[in-house]
C-alpha cells in the first residue's frame, strides 16, 4: 500500500504540473480522501468485523475478495479464464483490475485492500483536475473559480464514498470523464487523443458495458463535429 500510495503520489505532481493546477493543494486533497479510506477501513471493522461496506454483502467484499482472490490463486494473471469463471458476472475487468493488483502486490509484502482504495483515492482527484482543466480552458473561469471546482469535485460526498472503497464506480468515471477531457481536445494530438480515447473505451466494455456505449456515442459524435468542422474551415 506504501509504494501505490507513493506511486500515485507522484502520478498527481507530474498531471498537476503539466495541466497546470495547484500542486499543493492537489496533494492535500489526495491525503484527505486517502484519510477517508482509512476511516472507512476501520469503521467497517467495528460495526461488520471487517473492513468492507456492508461487511460481506456488498461488492466492496465481492471485488477484493471473494472473486479476486480464488482467481490470482488459481491463475495468477493469466486472462484466460475470466470469461469462463465470470461469465455471468458484470464486471469481469475490475475482477481482473483487483487480481492485477494483487500480483503487484506480490512482489513486495502481499496484497492489502487500501492498494485500490488508494488508486480509486487517486483517480477521484485526477477526475477533479482534468473537470477543473476543461472548465478553465473551455469556458474562461479564472484560475480561483476553477480551484473551487476542484475542491468541489474531489470532496463531493458522492464520489467520495465511492473513492475508498473498492469500487469499480471511480474507475468507470476515471476513463468516461478522459475520453470527454480527450474529445475537446481531439485537434491537440489527434491520433494519438484517438489511441487512448480507443483503448479507454475498450476497457469500458469489461468494466460497465452500459457506459462504454454511452462513450462510444461521444466518441462518435466528437470525431463527426471534428469532420464537419474541418471540412466548414
Amino acid at each position: 500500500s506504501t509504494i501505490v500510495y507513493f506511486l500515485s503520489y507522484s502520478m498527481l505532481m507530474v498531471i498537476a504540473s503539466r495541466l497546470h493546477a495547484p500542486v499543493s493543494q492537489i496533494l492535500l486533497l489526495f491525503n484527505i480522501v486517502v484519510l477517508g479510506a482509512i476511516f472507512f477501513y476501520y469503521y467497517w471493522q467495528v460495526g461488520y468485523g471487517n473492513n468492507f461496506y456492508q461487511g460481506t454483502q456488498s461488492d466492496d467484499y465481492q471485488y477484493d475478495t471473494l472473486w479476486s482472490y480464488p482467481y490470482h490463486f488459481k491463475h495468477g494473471i493469466n486472462h484466460d479464464y475470466l470469461e469462463n469463471e465470470f461469465i455471468l458476472h458484470n464486471s469481469r475487468g475490475y475482477v481482473y483490475f483487483i487480481v492485477l493488483l494483487r500480483e503487484f502486490g506480490s512482489y513486495f509484502d502481499g496484497y492489502h485492500t487500501m492498494m485500490p482504495r488508494i488508486l480509486n483515492s487517486c483517480f477521484l482527484v485526477i477526475i477533479a483536475i482534468l473537470c477543473r482543466r476543461m472548465a478553465i480552458s473551455n469556458f474562461n473561469i479564472s484560475n480561483r473559480f476553477g480551484n473551487y471546482i476542484l475542491i468541489a469535485i474531489a470532496l463531493f460526498p458522492v464520489l467520495l464514498f465511492n473513492s475508498v472503497h473498492v469500487f469499480r464506480d471511480t474507475a468507470v468515471t476515471f476513463l468516461l470523464v478522459i475520453i470527454f477531457y480527450l474529445c475537446i481536445n481531439l485537434r491537440k494530438g489527434r491520433t494519438f487523443n484517438l489511441v487512448i480515447m480507443l483503448i479507454a473505451v475498450n476497457m469500458l466494455f469489461s468494466l460497465r458495458i452500459e457506459i462504454a456505449y454511452l462513450a462510444c456515442y461521444l466518441l462518435f459524435f466528437s470525431i463527426l463535429l471534428q469532420f464537419y468542422q474541418k471540412k466548414v474551415v
